[in-house]
């Protein structure tokens, strides 16, 4: 067994399980994502930025004039995107979806599946708010 910010891990075979909280204070958010493995893996979102960066290549070969028009439409965007993220946390201040996973950490591998539902829900509806704000100004472009 193995003693760490507050839990008692069991070792087996494939690494460490978590098995129970001791009292006192949980574990910092960030340890609780964090990998066991030290493989090299490229960066998130790679795979989309490579053919994102291979097409405006191709674009500013073909019609270098539309790179300013690019910018601009990425730019509204991404602005929307903002906007409709501050959107979410003016109409919703006490529904955050952050803040439903902390007692559940705590409960550990022993929280029901529908304890889940609540901070599922808030995540689709910010996604949903953050979506329709982007589809807004693009289709207001």
């Amino acid at each position: 067994m193995v003693l760490a910010y507050g839990h008692v891990y069991t070792v087996r075979a494939g690494g460490l399980v978590f098995v129970a909280p001791l009292a006192g204070p949980p574990a910092p958010h960030h340890l609780h994502n964090r990998k066991e493995t030290t493989d090299m893996t490229a960066p998130r979102m790679t795979s989309i930025i490579i053919p994102a960066l291979a097409l405006l290549a191709v674009v500013a070969l073909a019609a270098p004039q539309q790179l300013a028009v690019i910018a601009y439409k990425v730019a509204l965007i991404t602005i929307a995107g903002v906007a409709g993220y501050c959107l979410d946390r003016a109409l919703f201040p006490y529904a955050r979806p952050h803040e439903y996973i902390g007692p559940l950490r705590r409960l550990g591998p022993t929280a029901q599946p529908r304890l889940w539902v609540p901070c599922v829900v808030a995540q689709l509806r910010r996604a949903m708010i953050v979506a329709a704000a982007m589809l807004a100004v693009g289709l207001g472009l």
